[in-house]
């Protein structure tokens, strides 16, 4: 009974002391791995590849460790698989250590096969990253441009119901064509994500009118557009068309006056060129045998 009314006494100290020893006693976790990185190292470097696998996948799995340390055990255990003929694993084990840190090598005395094979792991690693799909950016909002006409027309402009930003007011920014000065006009809320703006229209004085919208915050500060006033839209008067003007037919060949006049003309030079030919030298009518005759000249 003495006995246990002393350990009573003595529990209350005792605790604290042997959690404070087992504390003190218990080694962190990185300096736990990075002693087990020291023993794979060492066991490369003696060649018993087989001891030394275990320990690098360790210290690989480990996430507690530093990406340095992880990337090394990677790169060791590569050289290994590549030494045991395993080529694949042996280049995705350089792949992953790539991954975890980009800016590491092989040791040095490296052999050409082992820089090699790391070097595609490089080319591989470098072409992933090139080709990984970007998050597509959404844009902040959208509209449908006005199709030519004249005069006032409303546009309807839709938010982005995911935006990332607080949108307070939506502002339209307008000018004639051709001119230097902005006109602005402020869009009101027509539904939880859609404004509505009236946008002037052009005229026949005006052929075109230009226009931008931006999204400001509470603060008065532009979180997105679309146009600029470099790249306005343009809300455009219709083409004008000349009206069509009637054509007379053109009239056949026969029933032209150049037509007839010319094919007379052609006839009396035919009559006349008979006449001629058929005449000689020795005039009929000055015959002396006292015959009469008949002539035609045709002038």
């Amino acid at each position: 009974m003495q006995n246990l009314d002393s350990l009573r006494m003595l529990w209350p100290r005792f605790i604290p002391s042997t959690l404070l020893m087992v504390v003190l006693l218990a080694p962190p976790v990185a300096a736990f791995g990075a002693s087990e990185l020291e023993e794979g190292l060492e066991l490369f470097d003696a060649l018993e590849y087989d001891d030394a696998i275990p320990v690098f996948e360790s210290v690989l799995a480990s996430e507690a460790l530093e990406p340095k340390d992880r990337a090394t055990a990677a790169v060791h255990l590569g050289i290994i698989h590549l030494a045991y003929g395993d080529i694949d694993r042996a280049k995705a084990k350089f792949v992953q250590a790539l991954e975890l840190n980009s800016s590491i090598t092989p040791p040095s005395g490296a052999s050409p096969h082992i820089i090699d094979l790391f070097e595609q792991a490089q080319a591989a690693t470098d072409v992933s990253a090139t080709q990984a799909p970007k998050p597509e950016k959404r844009p902040l909002m959208s509209h449908t441009e006005p199709e030519p006409g004249f005069g006032r027309t409303m546009l309807e402009i839709e938010l982005d119901p995911a935006r990332q930003v607080a949108v307070d007011r939506l502002t339209l920014r307008y000018r004639n064509e051709g001119e230097s000065f902005w006109f602005d006009d402020q869009a009101t809320a027509a539904g939880p994500n859609t404004f509505q703006v009236e946008l002037p229209g052009p005229s026949l004085e005006v052929a075109a009118v230009e226009y931008y919208l931006e999204a400001l915050d509470v603060e008065g500060q532009t979180v997105g557009q679309i146009g600029s006033a470099a790249t306005p839209f343009s809300y455009r008067a219709p083409e004008q068309v000349a009206p069509a003007q009637d054509v007379e037919p053109a009239r056949p060949i026969h029933a032209t006056w150049w037509f007839w006049t010319g094919t007379g003309v052609a006839v009396a030079a035919g009559v006349l060129t008979t006449v001629v030919l058929l005449s000689s030298d020795d005039d009929p009518c000055g015959a002396s045998d006292g015959r009469g005759c008949l002539r035609v000249e045709i002038q």
